[in-house]
């Protein structure tokens, strides 16, 4: 079972969680069982490798039109717990990959992510909490596909054409306020 984490690896993306979470529930399954693939690079990257299990494997950043597609779709499951992304883009990518997110639900990943529907809601630096989602999929088929579909829905309703008309109701809503002072 593979999970996959994709980001600029800096502290606000919170990657020491999911890392303290894999070796949580890699302790508690027969060895090989699992494993983790991170890509991304940022000034974490050392300090990530010296805590990460030997089954973590560590990528560069990857192009993401030819090779991110593939690692996606390799991946049983997408981690992130990160709590200040604005959009939350590799979420996206992740389901429209068809593999289901289990993630913290705030800032940007919080408009798409919908727990039990696309993914799997834990809160922000909750070790226990993120390795409970993560062994809750690996033991129940039915869930993962149920999510993988969830997911792939999520991200087939979205388009650029969608989001810019919703940007756009949201700035004319802002443009009719009354002006303060």
């Amino acid at each position: 079972f593979t999970f996959v984490h994709v980001s600029r690896l800096a502290p606000e993306k919170n990657v020491e969680c999911l890392l303290d979470a894999y070796a949580e529930v890699e302790r508690s399954l027969p060895p090989g069982s699992v494993r983790f693939i991170v890509a991304g690079t940022g000034p974490s990257l050392p300090a990530l490798r010296g805590r990460a299990s030997r089954s973590v494997t560590f990528l560069r950043t990857l192009d993401r039109e030819r090779v991110l597609p593939s690692l996606y779709a390799s991946a049983y499951a997408f981690l992130f717990a990160s709590t200040t992304e604005t959009l939350g883009l590799v979420v996206l990518e992740a389901m429209a990959s068809g593999i289901p997110v289990i993630a913290t639900a705030a800032g940007g990943v919080a408009d798409h992510l919908v727990d039990g529907v696309n993914g799997l809601a834990f809160p922000a630096a909750d070790v226990s909490a993120c390795a409970a989602a993560m062994r809750r999929l690996i033991a129940d088929r039915d869930l993962l596909c149920r999510l993988r579909s969830g997911a792939r829905a999520t991200a087939e309703a979205r388009s650029w054409d969608r989001e810019l008309d919703r940007l756009d109701v949201s700035y004319r809503e802002v443009l009719t306020l009354p002006r303060a002072g």
